[in-house]
């Protein structure tokens, strides 16, 4: 049995041990300061993200200064002034044509009225009146083409027909015993007459009468007298005497030919009263002044 001493001893002992035990423990602390000391690794998944997010909204506004500066380039231009409209060298050429073929029409016949040909063909006027002139023209290409090819078959066959009619008159000219003809001041034939008294043909056709071959045809048909008949008409165009006065004369006909003669025997031409020629009773011939 221990001693109520060795009681007291052993308990005081106890009690040192005890003390010892609880100053060799760890010391209490809070669960925040635990959270912070705590050997675990951070989590930077956050921290990623947000520089993410930076970069990204970064970008997103130096892509929109780009596309503003590029927005300020393209309006830019719009403030600039526009150059007027000129037309190209294709369709100035249709027009220059034009322009000439009037001026050439001009010089063969004065009476062309050359201010109406030049509107029509646009040759002043604006360059899209010009342009859709020009390219009307040539969407109807095929249509112009088709049109000269018919007008060509149709003046074909009118060609064919003349030289036909052109052939017959000719043969008629040559075959009939008496031609005359009816001539202008200036010794143009203005008609030819077939035959004599009431039974005479007189033709005017002037197609006919314009034919090269035909006139060919009538000059070597017509005798001397009827040639002089031009030669009279030429004198007197020629023959311009304008210190005649006044003198009597009367119709003279001879070798078919009229005239007006006056006591002299000097011939005048009927219509202009000009002196070309001289005619003689004794050998019944005429002479040309």
């Amino acid at each position: 049995m221990l001693s109520k001493v060795s009681k007291e001893n052993l308990v005081k002992k106890l009690i040192l041990r005890m003390s010892a035990v609880k100053n060799t423990q760890m010391p209490l602390v809070s669960p925040e300061k635990v959270a912070k000391k705590s050997p675990e690794k951070k989590k930077r998944g956050p921290k990623k993200k947000v520089l993410k997010e930076e970069v990204v909204e970064k970008e997103e506004v130096e892509v929109n200064e780009e596309v503003e500066e590029k927005e300020v380039a393209v309006k830019e231009p719009a403030t600039e002034k526009k150059r007027a409209a000129t037309l190209s060298a294709k369709h100035n050429k249709f027009i220059m044509y034009s322009f000439y073929l009037i001026k050439k029409m001009k010089e063969m016949d004065e009476s062309i009225d050359t201010d109406a040909l030049m509107r029509l063909a646009q040759v002043f006027g604006s360059t899209e009146t010009q342009t859709k002139l020009v390219e009307d023209f040539l969407s109807s290409e095929k249509e112009v083409k088709a049109s000269i090819k018919d007008v060509k078959k149709t003046e074909k066959e009118a060609q064919k027909a003349f030289a036909k009619t052109e052939k017959k008159f000719i043969a008629k000219v040559n075959r009939t015993k008496f031609v005359n003809v009816n001539r202008n001041d200036t010794g143009d034939i203005l008609s030819v007459i077939f035959g004599k008294g009431a039974k005479a043909e007189t033709v005017s056709d002037t197609s006919l009468l314009s034919s090269s071959l035909v006139l060919d045809a009538i000059n070597t048909k017509l005798s001397p007298t009827q040639d002089l008949v031009a030669q009279i008409v030429s004198a007197a165009n020629n023959n311009n005497d304008s210190n005649l006065h006044d003198i009597t004369v009367q119709p003279f006909r001879f070798q078919d030919t009229d005239y007006l003669i006056d006591n002299n025997n000097l011939l005048y031409h009927p219509t202009l009263h000009t002196h070309i020629a001289t005619f003689h009773k004794n050998t019944q011939s005429i002479t040309l002044i």
